[in-house]
């Protein structure tokens, strides 16, 4: 999965998040499946960091 950079509210890329795993216990298709939540999380810290998006 790739990396969901997040920005604080100037616009700086301030953190990052990734959800990695041994393959036997996180195949790619839960990795998949995993993504919404992830990108959801992300969001929410780009919002609690001041970030609007334009």
């Amino acid at each position: 999965m790739s990396f969901r950079r997040r920005r604080d509210a100037g616009g700086t890329i301030v953190a990052a998040l990734s959800v990695t795993g041994a393959i036997p216990f996180m195949p790619e298709a839960r990795l998949r499946d995993l993504r919404p939540e992830a990108i959801a999380c992300a969001r929410a810290i780009s919002h609690e960091l001041g970030w609007n998006q334009p």
